[in-house]
C-alpha cells in the first residue's frame, strides 16, 4: 500500500502545474526571461534610459504601448525629450485632448481624464477610452512614454492643481493626514479635495513633522546644515587637494537625508539654502548678481549666453551650461535671476511664449544696453573683463567661518 501511495505522489508532482513565483511587488510571474524580450527592451534604453529599473509588469507595458512609436519616432530622426516640456508638446497635449473628445463625444476635458468623479458615467467613458486608444492618441507627436504625457496632462487640466495658497488648517490636516495615511496620496486627495500633485508638492516644503520651520534660518540650523553637506562633499574630496567642480559642490547631493539632519527643515528648504550659501562662497565679492558691477557684468553675461544659445523654449536650456558660462554661480542661481530680470523688465511676459524673438531678444536688445551703460560708470570694469573664474574649490574656502555671509534667504 506504501507503493501505491508513493506513485500517487509522484503522478500527482508530475501532472502539478509549474509553480509561479512572486515579484518584489508582490505580483505573481514566472521569471523575468520568460516574459520579456529582453532585446526589446535593450532598444527602448535610447528613449529610456531607466527602463530597467521598473518592475517587470511596468516593463511589459511600456513594450506594448511604446516600442512601435519610438521606433517610428526613430525612422524619422526625432530624438526622445527628457525633463521639463516643452510649450510646444503642451500645445500637441492640448490639440490631442480636443481631438479625442471630438472623436469620442465625451462631453468635458474633466470627463475624459478623471472620469471617477462621475460616478453614473464613468464606466461608459473608461469603454470609449479602451476602444479609441487614449493613451496611444493623447501622446500622438511626443517622443515621450504614454504615461509620462498622461500624468502631464493631469496635472495641465486638473482645475484642482491651482487653487492657491494652503491656508494654515491646511497645511496642519496635510502633516495629519501623512502621518495617518503614508504616501496614500489618493486618498489624501480625496479627503483635502486638492489634487495629488499640488498635495505631494506642498508637502515636500512643509515636511512631515510639525517642528519644520519657516522663514529666516537660525544660526543653529545653518550650522547643521553646512556640517552635514560637508560631510558628504568630504566624501567626493580627491586625494591629491585639487578641490571640487562646481558641479560636485551643487549635484546629487541626498537633501532627503541632509534634512533629517538638518531635523527642523524640509529638504527643498536645505536645498535652497545651500546654494544660497554657496553662491556666496564661490567669488570673493559676495553673491555675483549683486548690485555692483560685479552683478552688472554677471547679468549681461546671463541674458547674452541665453541669446547665442538661440533657444525656443525653456525647457531645451542647459543651465548647468549657462552657469559655467557666467561663472561662480550655480545652475539654481542663474535660473532664479532669469526669472527675476524676465518679471521685472518684460512687459506682460506672461502672455509671450519663451522664444528667443520675444523674452530673451526683449532682454538682449532693451536690457542689456542699460546694464552697460551703468557698468561703465564702474572704475573696476575693466578690472573685471580680465577677471578668471575658478574652476576649482577647496572645502576651507567653501566652510570658512571668517567669510560668513550676511545675509539671509526666507523659505
Amino acid at each position: 500500500m506504501g507503493s501505491t501511495e508513493e506513485d500517487k505522489k509522484k503522478k500527482k508532482k508530475k501532472n502539478a502545474k509549474p509553480q509561479k513565483r512572486k515579484t518584489e511587488r508582490g505580483h505573481l510571474s514566472s521569471s523575468p526571461e520568460e516574459e520579456v524580450d529582453w532585446a526589446l527592451v535593450e532598444e527602448l534604453q535610447d528613449y529610456m534610459p531607466h527602463i530597467r529599473r521598473k518592475c517587470i509588469n511596468q516593463i511589459k507595458k511600456i513594450l506594448r504601448s511604446d516600442l512601435h512609436r519610438f521606433r517610428k519616432f526613430k525612422q524619422q530622426g526625432v530624438p526622445a525629450r527628457l525633463g521639463r516640456f516643452s510649450v510646444q508638446e503642451n500645445q500637441q497635449i492640448r490639440e490631442n485632448i480636443s481631438d479625442f473628445l471630438v472623436l469620442t463625444g465625451i462631453g468635458s476635458v474633466e470627463k475624459l481624464l478623471f472620469p471617477q468623479r462621475f460616478i453614473e458615467e464613468q464606466a461608459a467613458i473608461r469603454k470609449l477610452k479602451k476602444q479609441h486608444g487614449f493613451m496611444e492618441r493623447i501622446a500622438d507627436g511626443i517622443p515621450r512614454p504614454c504615461h509620462q504625457v498622461y500624468l502631464r496632462a493631469l496635472k495641465m487640466f486638473d482645475e484642482k492643481n491651482h487653487m492657491g495658497r494652503f491656508s494654515e488648517e491646511e497645511l496642519a490636516a496635510l502633516i495629519r493626514f501623512h502621518n495617518l495615511y503614508g504616501n496614500n496620496w489618493k486618498l489624501i486627495s480625496q479627503k483635502m479635495d486638492r489634487s495629488i500633485f499640488s498635495l505631494q508638492k506642498r508637502f515636500a516644503t512643509l515636511g512631515s513633522s510639525p517642528g519644520v520651520g519657516h522663514g529666516v534660518w537660525t544660526a543653529e540650523e545653518e550650522q547643521r546644515l553646512k556640517q552635514a553637506v560637508r560631510e558628504r562633499l568630504e566624501s567626493r574630496a580627491g586625494p591629491d587637494g585639487s578641490g571640487l567642480s562646481r558641479n560636485q559642490l551643487s549635484q546629487r547631493l541626498p537633501w532627503r537625508e541632509i534634512s533629517q539632519e538638518v531635523r527642523t527643515r524640509s529638504w527643498v528648504q536645505c536645498r535652497g539654502k545651500w546654494f544660497f550659501l554657496l553662491d556666496h562662497r564661490m567669488t570673493f565679492y559676495g553673491n555675483v548678481f549683486n548690485r555692483g558691477a560685479e552683478g552688472y557684468n554677471a547679468k549681461i553675461s546671463l541674458i547674452s549666453t541665453l541669446y547665442d544659445m538661440s533657444v525656443d523654449d525653456i525647457a531645451d536650456i542647459n543651465w548647468e551650461e549657462v552657469a559655467a558660462a557666467v561663472g561662480d554661480v550655480t545652475p539654481w542661481s542663474v535660473q532664479r535671476m532669469f526669472n527675476r530680470l524676465k518679471q521685472r523688465n518684460v512687459p506682460h511676459f506672461h502672455l509671450l511664449s519663451f522664444g528667443a524673438l520675444e523674452i530673451i531678444d526683449f532682454l538682449y536688445h532693451r536690457v542689456v544696453p542699460v546694464l552697460q551703460k551703468r557698468l561703465r560708470s564702474f572704475d573696476r570694469w575693466a578690472e573685471l573683463q580680465e577677471r578668471c573664474s575658478q574652476d576649482r574649490y577647496q572645502l576651507s574656502d567653501i566652510f570658512n567661518s571668517d567669510l560668513e555671509d550676511g545675509g539671509e534667504v526666507d523659505d
